[in-house]
């Protein structure tokens, strides 16, 4: 009788390390399809040279493609990165499958010592872990920056 409740003990331990191994799995998979998103978003802004509504209808085609889907993204406080080394926060939006653009230009008033020197693109996917029987929803941003683009 003994031994018939160690192994029991033994099958709880190896079902939780089973789910514990699967969790980390099904993360590192959002992660890697929330960082080629953001990558390949980053590139069509880059050969672009900015973004249009052309461009935006290839990105969320893209997204579409890939089945990348976020519920409830906030974009946050746009206020969080008004002044970042000279440059000003110009617009930026969230789209409804889950990733954001947004858009940072020079600031004159900022700065008089420095000229124009391109807006550049900040793009942030995310990964989303949820867990139904805890009702917890935890969404990890993944972020990217384009280099200096002129518009």
């Amino acid at each position: 009788m003994k031994d018939a409740f160690g192994a029991a003990y033994y099958i709880k331990v190896a079902i939780l390390f089973i789910a514990i191994f699967a969790s980390m799995l099904a993360v590192a998979l959002n992660y890697a399809k929330a960082f080629r998103i953001k990558n390949t978003i980053v590139s069509y802004i880059e050969a672009n040279n900015g973004l249009d509504d052309s461009l935006r209808q290839k990105i969320d085609n893209y997204v579409a493609e890939m089945k990348y889907y976020v519920t409830n993204v906030n974009p946050g406080s746009q206020t969080l990165a008004t002044y970042e080394s000279g440059y000003v926060f110009r617009d930026g939006e969230c789209e409804d499958r889950g990733y954001c653009i947004y858009h940072y230009s020079t600031d004159n008033s900022y700065t008089n010592t420095h000229e124009y020197r391109g807006d550049y693109y900040k793009v942030v996917t995310y990964i989303q872990i949820q867990f139904p029987f805890f009702d917890v929803d935890v969404k990890i941003p993944v972020t990217g920056e384009t280099r200096l683009v002129t518009e």
